[in-house]
């Protein structure tokens, strides 16, 4: 793999963060996008465009200081419709209307509290969450035209990272979370015929090549059909790189190799996968192994697995790993940047169609 060719990526705006990599921000035909703001719980909209002016869409404040949680969000891929959780209530905004004021959908309950990731299905008609009850946690989905709410399954164990596959709703993603070198059943799906009591849908044992499960974490699940992708991690056993996790009776299969992936993304076609990596891609070694504060975003043509380094960037914590995705049409990776001097926001970057 060749080193960063793509031309220089440019700030859209600074001191804002991209959504979460298994989330969407893009609305208005791609043309717009919702970020947060880094130095207060607050929602902007931005134009996909270098220098955008960013606007206030939501101000999360007076609802509480949500416990230290950062704020995540999710936009619906069809619908112009925003869903975020925070101080333990899920909330969704219409981003068509600038005169439209949130709506609180639902408050967990005063021994409970809400997982800070949850999902908006494609058409925006319904939000997926995980309500945490000491060490249980139940999948929620909550029909927004109606506030009726599905309680679909229950775990005994740390579950997150929920996601409505943007395919077919009925599939709704979550992860095992844990010590990616020891939690050996990462990836779930729950589907109310199909799955009713969640399944895992990767034997990360028998996927290895050694005598330890494969180090699977960040699964985003795919634009065009209801299967997903998952990253196997350098720091786990070979072999490592972007996995595609079926939810049928079809075997996962590796799709490219990589020593360092980190967070996946796809394109809308499902023709293209990006990756950021744990120290810059070409560095010997792998995993988190002299990773330093680099990371390069890698993109990969499903169809052969090849890969070609776009650019690099340094990251910081959360919210701030790169964390890119594509735009609708394919062309463009939006990611966070952090640059040497400390100057830090989202930015984008061609995509180098290949």
């Amino acid at each position: 793999m060749s080193s960063p060719t793509a031309p220089g990526d440019q700030f859209i705006a600074r001191d804002v963060y991209a959504a979460y990599p298994h989330c969407n921000a893009f609305f208005d035909d791609g043309r717009r996008m919702v970020v947060g703001d880094a130095t207060a719980p607050r929602l902007l909209v931005v134009d996909v465009e270098p220098d955008a002016s960013p606007e206030l869409v939501l101000d999360l404040r007076p609802l509480g200081d949500g416990d230290g949680r950062l704020l995540w969000f999710d936009v619906a891929v069809n619908a112009p419709i925003l869903a975020t959780t925070w101080s333990d209530s899920v909330i969704t905004l219409e981003l068509a209307d600038a005169s439209a004021a949130p709506s609180i959908v639902y408050t967990a309950g005063a021994d409970a509290r809400i997982d800070g990731l949850v999902s908006i299905n494609a058409e925006g008609t319904k939000v997926a969450a995980i309500e945490v009850r000491d060490a249980d946690r139940s999948l929620l989905v909550i029909d927004l035209a109606t506030g009726r709410v599905d309680r679909r399954l229950h775990v005994a164990w740390t579950a997150n990272h929920v996601q409505f596959s943007p395919a077919d709703d009925e599939w709704i993603g979550f992860a095992h979370e844990g010590a990616s070198t020891e939690v050996d059943d990462r990836v779930w799906g729950s589907h109310p015929v199909l799955a009713p009591f969640g399944r895992p849908l990767a034997d990360q044992a028998a996927l290895s090549s050694e005598d330890r499960p494969l180090a699977l974490g960040h699964e985003r699940w795919m634009f065009h059909r209801a299967d997903a992708i998952v990253v196997a991690y350098g720091d786990g056993p070979s072999p490592r790189g972007v996995w595609e996790v079926p939810t049928d009776d079809r075997a996962p299969r590796l799709l490219s190799a990589g020593e360092r992936d980190w967070h996946c993304g796809i394109s809308r076609d499902g023709t293209r996968i990006v990756v950021d990596t744990t120290g810059p891609a070409d560095a010997p070694g792998s995993g988190w192994t002299d990773a330093g504060d680099r990371s390069t975003l890698v993109v990969i043509d499903v169809a052969d697995g090849s890969r070609r380094a776009l650019t690099e960037t340094r990251f910081l914590p959360h919210p701030f790993h790169p964390h890119p995705a594509f735009t609708p049409d394919g062309t463009r990776i939006v990611f966070n940047r952090v640059d040497d001097d400390g100057t830090r926001g989202v930015a984008v970057v061609d995509a180098l169609l290949l």
